[in-house]
């Protein structure tokens, strides 16, 4: 890693070769008469303070987060090329403040679990889980291509897949013995693929139907665009050049967020075709960069609004 220094005393720059395995303080010379040692700053020290305990990590969760302490966050953000990150983070806090109003008024504050189905979801009920909502990632997709539940319930690896569904605390037994509802929310635009979801939950897994619901996030999104507000001023121009008259947040996050692929990159889980679920293990096992740093400005941002908060319960979620 090379750092450009300036000393404007002596009017000279030069390029300072920097190793993260060496001391602190690291020699420097350059051509002229002059020799000097700096030090590198509390700041770089945290960014690879953050980057090498995270690493392993598949994802990162509010109690890691103080343990790294916020203010080595900040900095190793900092270091990091983030600009598309902090849009990102504050689109989806935008929206999830809004929708989470939404379901606090219509189940209970602390009485519903958000439970992502497939990838698009998963930007948003991220920000659900750092704010301690009680939250739950189902991978699966393709399922608007299918007629009946048998094609997925005859699938050799259905049991396996099944029995992970079920190690969610996605499982009869367990909601009939709380007092919460699983709001399991998908994309959709005809609405064929969350017909077959629900018929898979209710007659595959046999799950209690008055403790579930079945929504389509982009239709309550829609629901409430008002209260969302608009995009801001430069994407509103950009939007409109390109044919859009409606510049509002909500369908601006429709567009981008949830009828395209990019759920995987912010929400950091992998596609998961019904007839691949031998394939499970993978999806659960991969790690995205993008996810951890997506995850870290998320918490970042909520902490600094008072609103993170570790729910135990989301320790074993995806």
């Amino acid at each position: 890693m090379y750092m450009q220094i300036t000393f404007p005393l002596i009017q000279r720059t030069f390029n300072a070769s920097y190793n993260k395995n060496t001391s602190r303080k690291i020699p420097v010379n350059f051509k002229g008469t002059c020799s000097d040692t700096f030090k590198r700053s509390q700041q770089l020290d945290d960014y690879y303070y953050v980057k090498d305990n995270i690493e392993l990590k598949r994802k990162i969760t509010p109690k890691e987060f103080y343990e790294l302490t916020p203010q080595k966050i900040k900095s190793f953000l900092t270091w990091r090329e983030t600009e598309n990150m902090d849009d990102a983070a504050n689109e989806n806090i935008t929206i999830a403040m809004s929708l989470k109003k939404f379901l606090d008024e219509k189940y209970g504050k602390d009485k519903y679990v958000f439970v992502s189905i497939g990838t698009s979801p998963a930007p948003i009920a991220r920000v659900f889980e750092f704010m301690g909502v009680e939250t739950k990632y189902i991978p699966v997709s393709g399922l608007s291509n299918i007629k009946n539940i048998q094609e997925i319930t005859e699938n050799p690896y259905f049991e396996n897949y099944k029995k992970f569904i079920e190690e969610q605390g996605i499982e009869k037994e367990t909601i009939k013995k709380g007092d919460k509802t699983y709001v399991f929310y998908d994309y959709t635009n005809t609405g064929a693929s969350l017909n077959v979801f629900k018929d898979l939950m209710l007659n595959g897994l046999k799950l209690p139907e008055g403790q579930v619901d079945f929504r389509s996030l982009s239709k309550d999104i829609t629901s409430l665009k008002d209260k969302i507000g608009q995009k801001n001023y430069c994407d509103a121009v950009v939007m409109q050049s390109l044919g859009l008259d409606d510049t509002s947040l909500a369908s601006y996050y429709i567009g981008y967020y949830l009828t395209s692929s990019i759920g995987s990159y912010y929400g950091g889980l992998g596609h998961l075709h019904y007839s691949g679920l031998h394939l499970l293990p993978l999806i659960v096992k991969r790690h995205y960069e993008s996810a951890k740093i997506y995850n870290l400005t998320i918490m970042s941002k909520l902490n600094d609004m008072g609103l993170l908060v570790h729910n135990p319960k989301n320790n074993d979620a995806l």
